[in-house]
């Protein structure tokens, strides 16, 4: 293989892939890159990509803002963008420079809206590939402080709540952020871009009480999105569930639903996206490895694994409900993410 995924960003909608120029049959020319600033607003873009599959394709438009309503600062455009849009370059029409990388669009009650697409930043995917380069761990921080949003959608940098470890850097609820290492940060993405490659080390300056207050200490990384793995059973594809939520339920439990195949038994038997599996055949779940073990000795007994799962409610009088589900095990397998890496490609 000529390629392979270098490293998956857990917060940013971005990824990097690593290949073997020599490898191609075609000359590879490298993007112009723009890594210095956030685009101003009324710049004229082209967005460019693979839209329901009309290959190679350019629409125009303009930057309409920059917006944190979703958590990372995101390129809003009037450039149409579809599905197969993702991915590709947003350029500059005035400097021919990569501005961003196609993201997404805005959609609502199910309707899209018109001309309001969004895009990673180029500036924050820049981040993270000198940090690559320079052989440092580009990774956010986990996901262990949620910030106050305000009324009009946008997250600010006030510490709502936290659930950061004892020993790491003291941030208390009510602090507000206002630099990162000496560099000021207004919005969450610049937060998070200017912790990358220096968790271990922070230094914040944040508002207490009215007051100035510097904070040093660490901070604890996002796990690797390429050391996840996951164990596909009946159909239903089990991993360990974010941070943010097994702290949010407050309930222990080593294994939660990801994704169902539709038509298949898990699908069948009730299980969907979000359940966490509290107790196999009686028992507590410690890791997937025992999940996976239990699994193959329902499937090879012919019997039914037992399964006692949490689920969002679709009723109002709780948030959550219980259920005792038997899972006819037709299939068990382990699920990597980190595909094999291939000899032909040296690191650069």
């Amino acid at each position: 293989q000529a390629a392979h995924t270098l490293y998956v960003d857990p917060y940013l909608d971005f990824a990097v892939i690593e290949f073997d120029p020599s490898a191609d049959e075609e000359p590879v020319t490298e993007a112009s890159l723009d890594c210095e600033q956030l685009p101003p607003t009324g710049l004229p873009v082209g967005a460019f990509g693979h839209p329901w599959k009309y290959y190679f394709t350019g629409t125009r438009g303009i930057t309409s803002a920059i917006t944190a309503r979703f958590g990372p600062d995101m390129l809003q455009t009037d450039a149409p963008i579809n599905e197969g849009n993702s991915g590709g370059a947003l350029i500059s029409l005035d400097s021919g420079k990569v501005i961003g990388i196609n993201a997404a669009i805005a959609v609502k009650d199910k309707k899209r809206a018109e001309g309001i697409g969004f895009a990673v930043p180029m500036i924050h995917a820049c981040r993270i590939l000198t940090l690559l380069r320079q052989a440092t761990d580009p990774s956010p921080p986990e996901s262990l402080v949620n910030f106050a949003t305000g009324l009009n959608g946008e997250r600010s940098l006030t510490v709502a709540h936290t659930r950061l470890p004892a020993g790491a850097i003291a941030l208390r609820p009510d602090d507000t952020i206002l630099a990162v290492n000496g560099a000021t940060v207004a919005t969450e993405g610049a937060f998070i871009d200017r912790t990358r490659g220096h968790l271990d080390q922070l230094r914040l300056q944040v508002e207490r009480d009215g007051e100035p207050v510097e904070l040093t200490g660490s901070w604890p990384a996002a796990p690797h999105v390429l050391d996840r793995h996951g164990l596909l059973v009946a159909g239903a594809l089990f991993a360990a569930p974010p941070a943010a939520f097994s702290a949010l339920v407050n309930v222990p439990t080593r294994a939660m639903v990801h994704h169902v195949n539709p038509g298949s038994e898990a699908n069948a038997a009730g299980l969907s996206v979000y359940d966490l599996v509290l107790r196999v055949n009686g028992q507590p779940i410690d890791n997937l490895e025992d999940l996976g073990m239990d699994a193959q000795r329902a499937r090879l007994a012919n019997q039914p694994l037992k399964l006692v799962v949490m689920k969002l409610s679709a009723f109002t009088t709780a948030l959550f409900d219980f259920y005792k589900i038997e899972l006819p095990v037709d299939a068990v397998e382990a699920i990597a993410l980190t595909p094999p890496k291939s000899e032909a490609v040296a690191a650069r």
